[in-house]
């Protein structure tokens, strides 16, 4: 991923790139005014069979690499079920200037018949699947959370779980730290019971970038999990662009101070999609000079430096030199308690610091200071980093013994309790039917 001084941000506003656009938006608002069943406001994945692509040119040899294909060059996010006797090899070949997503997607499944794709009637989020097998049937078992998961890493704190739990039988794919610090993205899965295939989708659904390929062999099921990016890129992907609009209702690529400003909105969502988008387009992005050069004020560099580091940093050996310097520049007097408290923290993480500074231990925070940052100390201290989860295991204590917490806040349900503290991997239990 490029983080030097090599490539400014590409904005993508041709004509023919809006026109897409405008036609997915006139589309899904006609669609929300007067589909009864259709979502209040319009879903990023239940969007994509409608998306307008262009110029795609898709050429493979077999199912799997027509996939990757789609994933990666659009940003059409789809997750791969194969089983056999279902047949991925093959020839596939598609060629056009303009093409609906679904028009893609059917071209597919008729190169390989045994196959079909489905849209999850509950998220939305797209399955291609072996035709003789229902959507009801996939992953069909039963598991239980039984506490909120908040801010857990996705490959080691929720798929690789999943190989544990007896009786299972999934053998999730083990990668190396260069894969970890990519793919473990924070995740949130409220306390329940579910249905395997619903818990991955619901895992995945908020993360654009992420997808899964699962593979029933014999007496077990692999899961591997898939990292849509490409370094080949040289505009932002349609997929991209319907993200931003969805959640910015701005048509065309962000400016990079309008990226900016995203990443360091007063809205906790849409920083997050600020975030997801970026790491959408990270390949084409100078993010050294989108932290250095671009915040227009102390907040905007705060803001714009972690959200930077969240998507570049999800692994002890990595860090990102412009995100740190940035951080270690902030002036203390211009924020509040817990923003500059949460700026240590993350700074001490980019920096490796095993344990809390002494400039942080003995700060206090209310509960009702920590709920609003609750997600982002999760995410800190779910990355293996030490002072962050010695800064939640000092106060723990006094956080759930506030009002909040008996009221039965995010703060209460995040940190637990004596007998079943927050962790930064879900414990599964098996449900019954």
């Amino acid at each position: 991923m490029r983080h030097s001084s090599i490539l400014s941000l590409v904005r993508a506003e041709s004509t023919s790139t809006r026109l897409l656009l405008l036609g997915v938006t006139l589309l899904l608002t006609t669609t929300t005014a007067h589909a009864a069943s259709a979502p209040e406001s319009p879903d990023w994945d239940r969007s994509l069979p409608e998306l307008r692509l262009r110029d795609v040119t898709l050429s493979a040899g077999s199912l799997q690499e027509a996939w990757q294909l789609l994933n990666t060059h659009h940003l059409v996010r789809s997750v791969l079920f194969v089983k056999a006797p279902a047949k991925t090899t093959g020839p596939f070949f598609f060629n056009t200037s303009h093409s609906k997503v679904r028009d893609v997607l059917n071209a597919l499944v008729k190169a390989y018949p045994d196959f079909t794709w489905t849209a999850d009637p509950q998220t939305g989020v797209l399955w291609i699947h072996p035709r003789a097998l229902g959507f009801g049937e996939l992953l069909s078992e039963r598991l239980r959370i039984p506490r909120d998961a908040c801010a857990v890493p996705l490959q080691t704190g929720v798929l690789l779980p999943l190989g544990a739990v007896p009786g299972l039988h999934i053998v999730p794919a083990r990668w190396g730290s260069a894969f970890t610090n990519t793919f473990d993205t924070a995740v949130e899965l409220p306390q329940g019971d579910y249905r395997l295939r619903d818990l991955l989708t619901l895992a995945i659904k908020p993360h654009p970038t992420k997808t899964l390929y699962i593979q029933s062999v014999r007496d077990h099921t692999r899961l591997s999990a898939v990292h849509i990016g490409s370094d080949k890129l040289t505009r932002p992907p349609e997929g991209a662009l319907l993200w931003w609009w969805i959640h910015f209702a701005e048509l065309g690529a962000p400016t990079r101070q309008e990226l900016a400003a995203g990443l360091a909105s007063s809205s906790p969502a849409e920083r997050t999609a600020s975030r997801e988008y970026l790491e959408a387009i990270a390949w084409q992005l100078d993010l050294d000079a989108l932290v250095r050069e671009v915040p227009s004020s102390q907040t905007e560099t705060l803001w714009t430096s972690i959200g930077v580091a969240s998507v570049l940093v999800r692994h002890p050996a990595a860090t990102h030199v412009a995100s740190l310097n940035q951080l270690e520049s902030l002036l203390p007097d211009k924020f509040s308690r817990p923003l500059m408290l949460l700026a240590r923290l993350e700074r001490a993480r980019l920096a490796g610091e095993k344990q809390l500074p002494a400039s942080l231990s003995a700060v206090k925070l209310e509960g009702n200071e920590l709920e609003p940052l609750l997600s982002e100390l999760l995410r800190l201290a779910a990355l293996s980093s030490g002072p962050a989860r010695e800064l939640l295991e000092k106060h723990r204590s006094a956080w759930m013994a506030s009002p909040a917490a008996k009221s039965g806040s995010r703060v209460a349900r995040c940190l637990g309790d004596s007998a079943r503290p927050w962790s930064s991997a879900v414990s599964y239990e098996r449900a019954t039917p």
